[in-house]
């Protein structure tokens, strides 16, 4: 069993930790360069509905229990979802471990390095699991 502590970190906002744990059930997870491509695929269409301020298109790519917080910190920004992903530098980094991938990210508009991991959900998609 795989337990990993998230913490979701928005500009001048921080959601409560929670933690995800991964059981037997979880799907097979390939090779990092399988499964890499598929994640940046999942993590542009994401890019594509803050970008639109589709706000229910963004949290379908979030694993369910996230997506009421995540809601919450969404509409708390309003309209400012659509300039998120303009400070955020490429996906670098990955690091994987059981169903988790982790990658960092800049926020270009103040430095700081957030890390975005996605877990790959019991015989489904890759989702976000922290960012």
């Amino acid at each position: 069993m795989i337990k990993f502590l998230s913490l979701f970190i928005a500009p001048f906002v921080i959601v409560a930790v929670s933690i995800a744990t991964a059981s037997d059930e979880w799907d097979h997870v390939e090779s990092l360069e399988v499964e890499d491509p598929v994640i940046r695929s999942v993590w542009a269409a994401f890019i594509d509905r803050l970008n639109n301020g589709d706000i229910e298109g963004a949290l379908e790519y979030y694993v369910p229990d996230k997506r009421d917080s995540v809601r919450q910190l969404y509409e708390m920004l309003g309209d400012e979802i659509t300039k998120l992903p303009d400070n955020w530098s490429d996906l670098a980094e990955p690091n994987m471990y059981g169903p988790f991938v982790e990658y960092r990210l800049m926020d270009e508009s103040n430095g700081m390095i957030h890390s975005v991991t996605f877990v790959k959900m019991p015989h489904g998609p890759w989702l976000i699991n922290g960012l």
